[in-house]
């Protein structure tokens, strides 16, 4: 999911938990803030965001001086988690017990020479997968996880088929701890220590082996302070640890790789440095989203949707740059995964305890990975020139629009996913098919010809030049550089040349491509930033001369000179009035007169005038500047009778001016969905711009300049000022090119009552606009910030269904659009029929409550919810004997409701009979009898199978003993005609003791029983009314 939810709900930290103190190590408290500080605080690392402020480390010895919450100390626990040591040995008790299985072996040497450790189970496989842990030294749980993967596999190998077809069919390699280093002094003495311990050499030490890989290396998301903890390294892979991984990628390529971290449960994928999704988004959301479907228990949801373990893009957690998800994928295609371990509330110290809670609630993920392994197949391309030499260079994928560099001379390897692809190297196509599973090895050769790239800058700053090359019989002309292309490979004489710099002359020997400097050295130095007139052409207008524009002989004694500095951009025009005093008894010290000639017209020599405004473009006081405009000719006017002073002056101000007028103005867009844009820059008059290592000249001091090439997602770039190869001034500027509109995620129905609102989500992180409409209603937007949720209010006149259009603008200028259905019901829904009625008396204790409604909704029956197909709804229940209350809601789909009560009233199990009578009752309902029961010697008898049967119980019939079985619920009543004795469950019981001729009798073919035996047998009582010869038998349930 490209746009993958950004703003995650974290449950909120437990209390204090008891810890282990170690002797001697650091001890850091987990602290709850509110906000986090505007300004820095020693000690103080902020580390994650939960619903009730920032999660962060403090290790100062002083009280915290914001407000927060102390949550506990870090846990210090080492039982239970691996060293360095017992991993070591472990690995090596793994080796002794399976030879057949696995290969230990040192992927390279730490730099407090430690071996990293790397296992390979199975044999070599075109197919290959890598496990990382511990890239972070606090993360301890990383090592522990990647550990049990290798238990599992090995003692599972032989007794689980699944494994037995992971081992046999990929190569599944290994790394529990890649930063043995920092691991180590976590252990031993700051458990929070996060980087390696590399000696930066200022007295700080580690770099963040996290950032440190070499895909789009410096960027945002990473840092270039030593002392920070995402320190990303003076350059890209130069630590050990991750040398050893790229070694080991570019000999033994790897399908698909899994780098195990903590804390927060999530499984992030490319990319980290940019918001834009990366090429195989589709497969990457599918991979992730099968590994999320597997986590748990515990099943805490700490996140919207139905996974424990939430699946993202990695850049909407936090931006990151130089991580190994990026550069797996970025360098190789290879598909890689972040997976961030136990939840905020273990944060970085889970207690050892939770080591196998965290592997059975995270296996399946490891799990699914394999299972995913070799869905991708590796193209291992070798290209060579026409003359033999190993080409080095770009590979252009086209139908992926990717651009990648060969690993080695003479060698690129790419993952992709099945399919036919253009590769193009240098203009030279070919069609490769890759195939799922396989590696692809084709070759390629390029043309033989090469290019001369040169650049050309003065000799001092190395400031561009406009400049004319030649080659033999081929000319170029550029600004700052230029190519000859499509040479033949041959001895060549270089000339360059730029008007006011010596020329360069020289051979060169083109074997291959090649790239030179031309440093050409200056006949004169550059013309200054300011026009000054000729001494000569000293302004001598009357209409200036009242405001002491020229003074020729004024203050001749302290040889002092009046002079006037404006402006000729008639948009700012000012005039200011200044004393110089005796330069060589002070130099520079100038001191400023009134005289601001506010809206005051002045005519120069050229015939030109301008309006004097009072903002002056600079002032003096007591020798410095107090404020300078920006992008102005300033020109000077001076007494010529005192030229030499003067223009000493004039040289000790400029001087001044080149040191202090250090202002770039830059206009440009913040965000742009084009890959090229126009900027405009302000400078100093005869300036040069840097942009990119590219040189803009400012004659005039400003200048537009065309930025081409800019990447998707954030480009930094940096503006220098130059003047006279000096760089005065220097601005970075952050341009965001973002060409995918805002996904607007909403139902294509939503149903409403005027009470609920319309939901729906943008993702999108730079969104300007999002506007919601109803024909001409405009609905009301509100957002849930956090939840990156929209809530909109509509209300229509009348209801019905209606068409609403959501929009979302991002700072792009990129729009999405999205239609959806909304019906807008506000009339509760109602229950047509339903059995039994209300207030109904029923005698069976098993009863299905149905009935129909209006319009589709769901039932609820005493907060249950009912299964309702076609409006109709069923729901069996269980009656207590007396009045059974059910509350029935109904709740349509816009979530109108209605309540309903119904009465129910059981009698429980109840027989009438009356002797003589046919007639008999079952609770409310009659039956005729074909015998009436009657009484023999002071017995009553009555129908055997009937009452049985209608008290709920089963007759069974044996003819040939004349013997009768009664079962019902836990009882077992054998009786036999004729006889005075039964079995009640087993145990031989007497019919009637006081009366030898009461037993079971045929009469008219039918078994008569003696009735109050035999219900009393089962659990039933019997009620006798004498006047009206009416026997009752009941149970009350």
């Amino acid at each position: 999911m490209k746009k993958p939810f950004t703003a995650i709900v974290i449950i909120i930290l437990l209390l204090s938990i008891p810890f282990i103190k170690i002797e001697g190590r650091a001890q850091k408290r987990i602290v709850l803030l509110k906000d986090t500080p505007s300004y820095e605080i020693e000690g103080l690392e902020i580390v994650g965001k939960s619903k009730n402020g920032y999660i962060a480390l403090y290790s100062g010895n002083q009280t915290l001086p914001i407000p927060h919450t102390t949550l506990r100390t870090v846990r210090d626990e080492v039982k239970g988690y691996h060293t360095y040591e017992t991993l070591t040995a472990q690995l090596k008790e793994y080796e002794e017990n399976y030879p057949d299985l696995l290969t230990l072996q040192s992927i390279g040497k730490t730099l407090e020479g430690r071996d990293i450790w790397a296992v390979r189970i199975g044999k070599e496989q075109n197919k290959r997968i890598l496990f990382i842990g511990c890239h972070h030294a606090r993360e301890w749980m990383s090592v522990e996880i990647p550990l049990k993967l290798i238990d599992y596999l090995l003692t599972n190998y032989k007794r689980d088929e699944r494994v037995k077809r992971w081992v046999d069919s990929i190569e599944i390699w290994v790394i529990p701890m890649l930063n043995p280093d920092g691991h180590t002094y976590s252990v031993k003495v700051d458990r929070m220590w996060r980087k390696n311990r590399r000696d930066n050499g200022d007295g700080t030490f580690g770099v963040d082996n996290n950032r440190n890989y070499g895909y789009m290396w410096g960027l945002s998301g990473s840092s270039g302070n030593t002392s920070s903890e995402t320190y990303r390294g003076p350059y890209p892979f130069s630590e050990l640890e991750n040398q050893a991984i790229r070694n080991l990628a570019y000999k033994h390529p790897f399908n698909l790789v899994v780098s195990y971290h903590s804390f927060s449960e999530l499984i992030l994928y490319p990319w980290g440095y940019t918001k834009n999704p990366p090429p195989d988004e589709e497969i990457f959301e599918r991979i992730a989203e099968d590994m999320a479907k597997t986590t748990g228990p515990p099943n805490d949801n700490d996140y919207p949707g139905p996974y424990d373990y939430y699946p993202m893009q990695s850049s909407y957690l936090y931006t990151t740059s130089g991580d190994s998800d990026d550069w797996f994928y970025g360098d190789m295609g290879t598909l890689s995964f972040t997976i961030e371990l136990n939840s905020f509330e273990d944060f970085f110290d889970p207690p050892p305890e939770k080591i196998e809670p965290t592997w059975e609630q995270t296996k399946g993920i490891a799990f699914t990975a394999l299972d995913y392994t070799g869905i991708n197949g590796l193209l291992k391309l070798h290209i060579e020139r026409e003359n033999g030499e190993l080409y080095n260079g770009d590979v252009y994928i086209e139908e992926k629009g990717i651009r990648r560099k060969t690993q080695k001379e003479g060698l690129f390897m790419y993952f992709l996913l099945p399919g036919t692809y253009t590769i193009n190297v240098r203009g030279v196509k070919k069609k490769i098919t890759i195939k799922k599973g396989e590696v692809t090895e084709e070759t390629m050769i390029v043309s033989s010809k090469v290019n001369l790239n040169i650049n050309v800058y003065s000799e001092n700053n190395k400031i561009p030049l406009s400049f004319t090359a030649k080659l033999e019989n081929k000319e170029i002309e550029g600004f700052s550089g230029g190519t000859f292309e499509n040479l033949e490979p041959d001895k060549y004489t270089l000339e360059v040349y730029s008007q006011g710099f010596y020329p360069f002359k020289k051979s060169i020997d083109l074997k291959s491509d090649k790239s030179m400097d031309i440093i050409l050295k200056p006949k004169k130095l550059f013309a200054s930033k300011f026009d000054f007139p000729d001494f000569e052409k000293i302004t001598k207008d009357k209409n200036l001369k009242d405001y002491q524009y020229v003074l020729t002989d004024r203050f001749p004694s302290t040889r002092m000179v009046n002079f006037v500095i404006f402006n000729k951009n008639p948009d700012s025009m000012t005039v200011n009035y200044f004393g110089i005093r005796d330069l060589r008894e002070s130099k520079g010290d100038i001191s400023g007169l009134d005289g601001s000639f506010k809206d005051k017209t002045f005519t120069l020599s050229d015939g030109s005038s301008f309006v004097s405004k009072e903002k002056p473009i600079f002032t003096f006081e007591d020798g410095t500047f107090a404020s300078v405009e920006k992008n102005r000719n300033i020109y000077f006017s001076f007494n010529p009778s005192d030229v030499g002073e003067t223009y000493e002056f004039f040289k000790i101000l400029e001087s001044y001016l080149y040191e202090n007028l250090k202002t770039l103005e830059i206009e440009y867009p913040e965000y742009t969905n084009k890959e090229s844009i126009d900027i405009k820059i302000g400078f100093l008059r005869n300036g040069y711009i840097k942009i990119n290592d590219k040189f803009y000249y400012t004659k005039d001091g400003s200048t537009s300049i065309k930025l081409t090439g800019l990447n998707a997602g954030e480009n930094k770039i940096l503006v220098e000022g130059f003047v006279n190869d000096k760089k005065v001034d220097s601005k970075e500027i952050d341009i965001v090119v973002d060409k995918l509109p805002p996904e607007i995620i909403a139902k294509e129905e939503q149903y409403l009552n005027g009470k609920r609102f319309l939901i729906f989500k943008v993702r999108e992180e730079n969104l300007k606009d999002v506007s919601v409409s109803m024909g001409e209603i405009k609905g009301v937007v509100s957002e849930n910030k956090l939840l990156k949720t929209y809530y909109v209010k509509l209300n229509p006149i009348k209801d019905g269904n209606y068409y609403v259009k959501i929009t979302a603008e991002d700072m792009a200028g990129n729009k999405n659009e999205k239609i959806i259905l909304v019906h807008y019901d506000t009339t509760p829904p109602k229950i047509e029929y339903i059995h039994p009625k209300d207030g109904e008396k029923v005698n069976e204790k098993e009863i299905t409550i149905t009935g129909r409604i209006t319009e589709d909704a769901f039932v609820y029956i005493n907060g249950q919810p009912v299964k309702v197909v076609d409006k109709k709804f069923e729901f069996p229940v269980t009656l207590s004997t007396g009045l059974n209350l059910f509350k029935i809601k109904i709740l349509d789909l816009s979530m109108n409701t209605s309540i309903y009560y119904l009465n129910i009233v059981y009698e429980g199990k109840r027989i009438i009979l009356k002797i003589g009578d046919t007639t008999a009752w079952i609770g409310s309902n009659v039956y005729k009898l074909e015998f009436p029961p009657f009484i023999k010697e002071g017995r009553t008898f009555v129908p055997l199978r009937f009452i049985v049967e209608g008290l709920g119980g089963k007759v069974e019939w044996y003819g040939e003993e004349k013997k009768i079985v009664v079962k019902f619920e836990d009882t077992t009543l054998t009786l036999w005609i004729g006889k005075r004795e039964a079995l009640l469950n087993n145990e031989t019981v007497c019919i009637d003791p006081e009366n030898e001729n009461i037993y079971p009798i045929i009469l008219n073919g039918r078994t008569f029983i003696p009735l109050r035996f035999v219900a009393e047998s089962l659990g039933f009582s019997v009620e006798w009314e004498g006047d009206t010869k009416t026997i009752i038998i009941y149970r009350d349930d």
